[in-house]
């Protein structure tokens, strides 16, 4: 079977949605009041043999 190119539009938004969906259940929903993007990195908790004397 073959996929029409006029079709490539409608499957890239459906596999978008259910990726998403799959996301969100497995857990990997946005977080409230973090800040935004980019700061995931920066409450992460840091090893005694890595953190600055």
């Amino acid at each position: 079977m073959k996929i029409r190119p006029q079709d490539y539009p409608v499957i890239i938004i459906v596999v978008y949605v259910i990726f998403l969906l799959l996301g969100f259940l497995l857990g990997f929903l946005p977080g409230r009041g973090e800040g935004g993007h980019g700061r995931g990195m920066l409450n992460q908790p840091v090893p005694m043999w890595e953190a600055p004397a």
